[in-house]
């Protein structure tokens, strides 16, 4: 368990501490975090290791929770677009899914919104549209 002094994104001159109990160091969205059980929200969260100012040890025990965002692994279908024009859809399809309707990948469920992020993945086609979005998210199997 850490006693963590963390640079806030609303405002990074501010600095807030928690008292996190790490789980697994991650790599997501194009920068490292660590997954950790936070006390101050009792829930798990993860910090962006760049936005670590200090970290030391603290000696309080806790038993946290079990994770089951992150122990729990699910199926992405993700699909082209469905704004897309047929001949754009064959497209994307080709250089994407070499030729299928669709592409499954898995992950793990506390990992969903930056795979969408980095591929560029519409949860909500009718907000989030082509040009910026070639692909949208069709279900999440567990």
């Amino acid at each position: 368990m850490f006693l963590v002094l963390y640079r806030l994104r609303i405002c990074p001159s501010l600095l807030d501490h928690y008292i996190v109990h790490p789980k697994n160091f991650v790599y997501a969205g194009r920068r490292w975090h660590i997954r950790a059980f936070d006390e101050m929200t009792s829930e798990y969260r993860d910090f962006n290791l760049a936005r670590i100012k200090s970290i030391k040890p603290a000696s309080k025990a806790l038993d946290i929770p079990k994770d089951l965002e992150w122990d729990t692994h699910v199926n992405l279908i993700i699909k082209p677009h469905p704004m897309l024009t047929p001949d754009q859809e064959i497209l994307v399809r080709d250089e994407l899914f070499k030729g299928a309707a669709f592409r499954s990948m898995k992950t793990r469920k506390a990992l969903i919104g930056y795979l969408l992020r980095e591929l560029e993945v519409a949860e909500n086609p009718e907000k989030q549209t082509p040009p910026e979005y070639q692909l949208h998210l069709h279900s999440i199997k567990e």
